[in-house]
């Protein structure tokens, strides 16, 4: 077999797609006029021929191809399919991911929360700081977010009550909706 080399997949062009064999599966896939090559693992699974793309050049290198394909090629062996695989450990980074975001303090939520949304306000997000800063933080901000529950919020806008502030309750409990919404659109939270 010929093996690739980098002055070979760097000069070679075709006037038609092709797939150039490099061993243990890997491929690169050379469409015309492209300055982008793609490289491929291909197996066979039941009886089936499948493909999956596991990156391009010049971004991924030969050698990184290569290993990436050898690495594959040994959990084929295994009798295990690389896509199924890929797939699963794909949805076990975003379930990590999704218990780290959980694990976030109301203080940590705020902060993201004022950065990406707050700050765009007219005022800079001043008064959302203040309020916060002066009601909301203080009672529940060390808590996890995904611990808080309505009661925590309404012992935080019956405290606001408290002082006589009826108008200033109801914006402490629209800003916390806001918040809390925000969490769940960025998936920190399942629900609101």
């Amino acid at each position: 077999m010929n093996r690739l080399t980098d002055l070979k997949i760097r000069n070679f062009s075709a006037p038609t797609e092709q797939m150039l064999s490099d061993g243990f599966g890997l491929y690169l896939k050379v469409r015309p006029n492209s300055t982008i090559k793609a490289w491929i693992y291909r197996f066979t699974q039941n009886g089936k021929t499948q493909k999956m793309q596991i990156g391009t050049y010049p971004h991924v290198g030969l050698a990184e191809a290569r290993a990436l394909a050898r690495e594959l090629d040994k959990e084929h062996k295994s009798g295990l399919n690389p896509i199924t695989e890929r797939n699963r450990r794909k949805e076990e980074a975003q379930q990590k991911a999704l218990e780290a975001a959980s694990k976030k303090t109301v203080q940590e939520l705020f902060n993201l929360w004022a950065k990406i949304d707050i700050s765009t306000h007219k005022d800079g997000g001043v008064s959302v700081y203040r309020i916060f800063k002066k009601d909301v933080l203080p009672a529940i901000g060390c808590l996890r977010v995904e611990d808080v529950t309505k009661g925590h919020v309404i012992a935080v806008v019956d405290a606001v009550l408290a002082r006589g502030a009826r108008r200033m309750a109801k914006v402490v409990l629209a800003l916390a909706r806001q918040m809390f919404r925000f969490a769940v659109d960025r998936d920190i939270l399942t629900v609101d």
